[in-house]
């Protein structure tokens, strides 16, 4: 496998532009020379080198002469054209151009004509959107940082795709370059040759199709790698495997010629072999349900010991109870080669992944109050999350979990079993067909009761886990016998007899022939449960002589044969579960015959393809049958006409295309119908005349093009009906007459233009009804005749300028209305007047002026979205008339000016949010009225100054979002009238000075953000007024001096965050007056000799990342609370005997990441509380007896990453309560086990990475199993 030549390296060869005129800089310092000697010092590496206007120099062409050149630019910043990448393997003809050279004169030069063809046809590149959108797709796609990949994608390839993107093109070309008229192809034409990029189109389809066409020609292999783009996660499971490969590849440390290992290739190839079948994968691309009552976020995390992942699901139930539930987003990313990290760790990073994931998903909602469940199968990470980071054995878990704590303090950890945890499978890595045909509904659909408010935690041992009386799971067994050995193990540990056990669940195991004939817990089993199994066969009455077996569940599994009659015997049995099983492509006519008593049967996941008449013709008692995603794609007459009990039949996400016209004769007891994801055309007029007790039906997201009165004519009883994501031109007058059960319609994403009169008559009960994302250009109110209970109506994404007319009295129920993503300019001629809306949606509509006079028809909204419009001004008493208003959004707009009074007559809003404007400044009394007022949104606008009037009228406010504007200056009583304020945001301004009578007037302040601002010096009594803050952030700012004083007053100042500051010193008393001060955070900084603080209560001191070489020995004097201490990553080289001495209370001291040479007892005087102690990565070579002494209480001791040769029991004497100790990657060649046997709490050394021999490390296993942690030290670094 070859590797192309290929990173980016971009240089300006010009400095200044004119009009038709480029001047190059002729002082030496730019030019050909310049650009050859950069390109010389990268010559062996992967280059694309990339010009600003580079089109007539032949000879540094020819000179450079790297795979691929092509030339940007920074102008042309609303240019429409699609860029025209281009390559200097176009062509090799040299022509002349005419270039303006230095003097003005114009000559005759040479030019690649590949150069001049591009510049002919494309002009200036726009570079500055061009990267933009690339760092948004990096931005979307992974952490929110841009990280670097030593596999580029081929730019000549790459780059058009990546901004066609921008402008709903799909994908990136096979790999040929695109002349000028290929870029003019239509987008059905471009989808129809993209390959490997998998991601949503930006068309209006129901779901989302992941075409990946593979040539047949043998690629480059990372090359093809690095084109497959994931952003949503939605194949992870396949892409995992690819990131493994390529870490190994990286660790092999291959050069760019050298052919990759035969084993490898292999494996890459079985890979690519199978990326086609992800062109079978369909997804849902609207996951919330309409009319939901509930929303929930549910994330899963999970680790093995080469990867983590993390996946998030949106979970939403609507009004009668329908629980939709589809995969967001997921992450994986690969375990680390240079720290060895064990599984809990993982885990715990995978935890971490997950919050940040979710927090990202949740920002990035307009949904809001989520609520937000987070699970893990690993319960040694939940009980880390519950405790005190503190308090935790180690600085990795400590610091993680910290964040964890600070990002999910609203959210609810809880523990999930593996066989549910969909993360699971991200990390075990799948090849595309088994994601496709074993795992689809557990990673994309995850089923319903997967997530449930509770789990049974279990206890699990190697092979088995007993949570209850009456239940035993067992792991990794082949044989019946082994079973029955393992269960009696299992009882006769606890007491237990086979008569108690009711439930068996089997995992992870391996059977050649499988019949449970010989099993002792058959008489007594109601439950059984096989999963994750290979069986080679399954006999024939494989689970005869089970008198108490009600549910059998042998999902997922592997079943290679399976005997026509292995069920038989089952007479009793009522619920038969048997999903995505591999090699169950049939079935049997009489596989089902003798289970009569059967109640419940779920296929889910199995390729059936065809169901017969004879396939479920005795199941009389069938009460539900599951059939979806099992690729039927015939369905026979009467495959259905014996099951008279039947009330639940799921044939979704099949390939069903036609339905018999008698299909469903016979099930008058049917009151559960889902035909949704198929490939359904037409509906034969009489297919439901059957279904006299239907009462909910789905039959969206098929290709439906027309509907007649005849199809649901006998559904009286139907009070749900989804009809969205098909082809439905118009609904016929009548249509629906005769469902006067009907509750809820879903029209949703069809191509209605036009609703006729009547078109809804007679649906006296319907209370929902959604129309989005369809054609209509105009709706009138005479279309909801007789729909006088209609509460909630969607008309969003249509094409629509007006809404109703002169008469709405037929509406008078109606409390929502969506019109959202319209045409809508104005409200004359609406029905707005006489409706009792309480939610107002016309967000992205055309409206650019806001007439009070037409506003006053909204008289009775309570909460109104007017985002994404074209406002311009709020004018003087705007919305003088809306006086039930308690919520009004304007984000997103243009609004430049507001006028005095702009608010005036709003006394009920509560909330306000004018973010993302063009607002510069305020006009005097512009918030008089809001008395109610409680949170004010101004963030991203261009607000540069603060009056002292801006905020009169805001009486009542508690929170004001003032960030990332250009404030730089305050008036004197700038925040005057704030007198009820709990919350300021002002990061990321252009602040450099705060007056220090700033804040004097905001004495409820409670909480107040300074970072990412410019603030030099922090004055005295800067925050004199304040009394109250409890949190002050002045982070990421450029802080070098701290007066005297600068926080006095802030006596109940709970937190000082001063991370990213350039701060080295600070005067005796400049943290004087923080009497409540808990938390000190002085992390990045210059600081080099630390005297210490006056601060008596302080308990976490982070001065982690400074310059420190010098810690003075009565620094910690006037801190005598210190409870954690951390001093990482400095350049400490000696403390001073008793430095510690007045920390009593310290639990937690790291002095990782130092230069310490040498430590003694005396250091750690008076620790008696420590419980931790990190020296990890410092100089330590002798560690002198009983230097520890003084720790009686250490629980945990890091000497890792050191040079000790020699560790005894002297060393180490006093550490009574020890119970972890690492001496990871030191010198050690002999170590005795007495030294360690009086230690009687030691539960885990860990000796990876040293010197010591296998036949003494074979002794340490028996006693310390916890101790290998990384490999022995074979002459090479331990990572490797």
């Amino acid at each position: 496998m070859e590797i192309f030549d290929e990173t980016i390296l971009t240089f300006e060869t010009y400095q200044t532009r004119d009009k038709g005129k480029d001047t190059e800089v002729t002082s030496g310092t730019l030019g050909e020379r310049i650009v050859k000697n950069l390109a010389s010092s990268v010559r062996e590496k992967a280059v694309a080198l990339c010009f600003d206007r580079f089109f007539a120099s032949v000879k540094l062409l020819n000179k450079l002469d790297h795979p691929a050149v092509r030339t940007l630019m920074k102008s042309r910043r609303n240019d429409t054209k699609d860029v025209l990448a281009i390559s200097n393997c176009f062509s090799d003809t040299t022509i002349e151009i005419k270039r303006t050279m230095k003097d003005g004169t114009r000559k005759n030069v040479p030019c690649r004509e590949m150069l001049q063809f591009y510049s002919a046809n494309m002009g200036d590149v726009d570079l500055t959107d061009q990267m933009g959108y690339m760092t948004l797709i990096e931005n979307l796609a992974s952490s929110g940082r841009r990280t670097k990949t030593p596999f580029l994608p081929l730019l000549i390839q790459v780059a058009e795709g990546l901004v066609s993107l921008g402008r709903s093109k799909t994908a990136v070309n096979e790999g040929q370059l695109h002349h000028w008229e290929d870029l003019q192809k239509s987008k059905s034409e471009r989808r129809c040759s993209t390959s490997e990029i998998i991601c949503p189109s930006k068309e209006k389809h129901a779901e989302d199709v992941l075409d990946v066409l593979l040539s047949s020609e043998r690629k480059h292999g990372l090359i093809c790698i690095s084109k497959l783009f994931d952003p949503m996660g939605l194949v992870s499971p396949c892409i995992i495997l690819i990131k493994i490969l390529i870490q190994k590849l990286w660790s092999l440390k291959l050069t760019w010629d050298e052919r990759v290992p035969a084993d490898l290739e292999q494996i890459w190839l079985k890979v690519k072999d199978n990326l086609v079948s992800l062109n079978q994968l369909k997804v849902t691309r609207h996951v919330v349900c309409k009319n939901s009552t509930i929303v929930e976020i549910h994330g899963f995390c999970d680790a093995s010991c080469v990867t983590y992942a993390a996946s998030v699901y949106l979970r939403s139930i609507d009004n009668y109870g329908n629980v939709h539930v589809y995969l967001i987003n997921s992450k994986t990313k690969v375990a680390p080669l240079k720290q060895k990290l064990t599984v809990p760790k993982l885990e715990l990073s995978g935890a971490l992944l997950l919050v940040r994931l979710t927090n990202r998903i949740i920002n990035a909602f307009t949904l809001k109050g989520l609520n937000c469940f987070m699970w893990s199968d690993s319960q040694i990470v939940l009980a880390w999350i519950r405790n005190n980071p503190k308090l935790l054995p180690r600085l990795f878990e400590a610091n993680r979990i910290a964040e964890v704590q600070k990002l999910s303090q609203n959210y609810i950890w809880s523990y999930v079993n593996t066989k549910n945890n969909p993360a699971d499978i991200a990390t075990r890595g799948l090849l595309p067909n088994l994601i496709m045909r074993f795992y689809f509904p557990l990673w994309i659909l995850i089923q319903v009761y997967m997530i449930k408010s509770e789990y049974n935690l279990g206890y699990k041992d190697k092979y088995c886990a007993f949570p209850s009386a009456i239940q035993i799971r067992c792991f990794r067994v082949n044989s019946i016998e082994e079973l029955n050995d393992k269960i009696l193990e299992l009882l006769s540990d606890r007491n237990r007899t086979l008569e108690e056990v009711q439930e068996l669940h089997v995992s992870d195991s391996n059977f050649d022939n499988l019949a449970l004939t010989d099993l002792n817990l058959k008489p007594y089993l109601k439950n059984l449960k096989i999963s994750q199994t290979t069986i080679n066969v399954l006999q024939s009455e494989a689970f005869n002589g089970f008198p108490l077996l009600e549910e059998l569940d042998v999902g997922y599994n592997t079943i290679e044969e399976s005997k026509p009659d292995a069920l038989h015997g089952l007479d009793k049995l009522k619920k038969l579960i048997w999903w995505n099983s591999e090699n169950i492509n049939y079935l049997e006519s009489d596989y089902f015959r003798q289970l009569i008593s059967l109640e419940e049967l779920v296929l889910i996941g199995n390729h059936l393809r065809v169901i017969s008449n004879s396939n479920f013709e005795t199941l009389k008692n069938l009460r539900k049958l599951d059939l979806s995603h099992c690729k039927i794609n015939e369905l026979s007459e009467n495959c259905f006409s014996n099951l008279k009990s039947l009330e639940v039949l799921d044939l979704k996400g099949n390939n069903i295309s036609k339905l018999p016209e008698n299909l469903f004769k016979q099930l008058n007891n049917l009151k559960e119908l889902y035909l949704y994801n198929n490939f359904i055309e037409y509906l034969p007029p009489e297919i439901f005349s059957g279904l006299t007790s239907i009462k909910r039906m789905r039959l969206d997201n098929n290709l439906i093009k027309g509907l007649t009165k005849k199809n649901f004519f006998h559904l009286k009883n139907l009070d749900y009906l989804i009809l969205s994501y098909n082809r439905i031109e118009n609904i016929p007058e009548g249509l629906f007459e005769t469902l006067e059960s009907l509750q809820e319609l879903n029209l949703e994403n069809n191509k209605i233009e036009f609703l006729e009169i009547g078109a809804f008559k007679c649906l006296k009960s319907l209370t929902n009804l959604d129309l989005s994302d369809n054609n209509l250009k105009n709706i009138q109110a005479e279309s909801f005749d007789l729909n006088s209970n209609l509460q909630y109506l969607d008309v969003q994404m249509n094409q629509i300028k007006s809404f109703g007319g002169p008469s709405c009295e037929n509406l008078k129920n109606l409390n929502d209305l969506l019109l959202y993503g319209n045409k809508i300019s104005n409200f004359k001629n609406s029905c707005f007047r006489n409706l009792n809306l309480s939610r107002l949606s016309l967000a992205k509509n055309d409206i650019s002026v806001l007439d009070k006079e037409e506003l006053a028809v909204l008289k009775g909204v309570e909460t109104l979205f007017l985002d994404q419009n074209n406002i311009s001004e709020i004018r003087s008493k705007n919305f003088e008339y809306l006086v039930n208003l308690t919520f009004l959004s304007l984000d997103f707009n243009n609004i430049v000016l507001l006028e005095t009074e702009s608010f005036y007559g709003l006394t009920n809003l509560i909330q306000l949010s004018i973010a993302s404007n063009k607002i510069k400044n305020f006009n005097p009394q512009t918030f008089v009225g809001l008395n109610s007022l409680e949170s004010l949104d101004l963030s991203r606008n261009s607000i540069n100054k603060l009056n002292s009037n801006t905020f009169d009228g805001l009486s009542s406010l508690n929170i004001l979002k003032l960030e990332d504007n250009k404030i730089e200056d305050f008036e004197n009583g700038s925040f005057n009238y704030l007198n009820c304020l709990e919350e300021l945001n002002l990061g990321s301004n252009n602040i450099s000075v705060i007056p220090k009578s700033l804040f004097e007037n905001l004495q409820e302040l409670k909480r107040l953000d300074l970072s990412r601002n410019s603030i030099t010096v922090l004055y005295s009594n800067n925050f004199a007024g304040i009394c109250k803050l409890d949190y002050l952030n002045l982070q990421v700012n450029s802080i070098t001096i701290i007066e005297s004083n600068s926080f006095q007053g802030l006596s109940q100042l709970s937190e000082l965050i001063l991370n990213q500051n350039r701060i080295s010193d600070w005067e005796t008393n400049s943290f004087d007056g923080l009497e409540s001060l808990k938390d000190l955070q002085l992390e990045i900084n210059k600081i080099k000799n630390f005297t210490g603080f006056n601060i008596p209560n302080l308990e976490n001191l982070y001065l982690r990342e400074n310059e420190i070489e010098n810690v003075e020995k009565d620094a910690f004097i006037n801190t005598p609370n210190l409870i954690k201490l951390n001093l990482l990553f400095n350049d400490i080289s000696k403390l001073p005997d008793g430095i510690f001495k007045h920390l009593q209370k310290l639990s937690i001291l790291d002095l990782s990441s130092n230069v310490i040479s040498e430590i003694s007892k005396e250091m750690f005087l008076n620790l008696g509380s420590l419980r931790q102690l990190y020296l990890t990565d410092n100089n330590l070579i002798v560690i002198e007896p009983r230097t520890f002494e003084y720790l009686s209480l250490l629980d945990y001791l890091d000497l890792s990453e050191n040079l000790i040769e020699i560790i005894n029991k002297e060393t180490l004497y006093g550490l009574t309560k020890i119970r972890t100790i690492s001496l990871i990657s030191n010198k050690l060649t002999d170590l005795k086990l007495e030294d360690f046997e009086e230690f009687k709490t030691l539960e885990r050394l860990e000796l990876g990475g040293n010197f010591l021999s296998e036949e003494f490390v074979e002794k340490f296993y028996e006693k310390y199993r916890h101790y290998y942690d990384v490999p022995q030290h074979t002459g090479l670094p331990w990572w490797q």
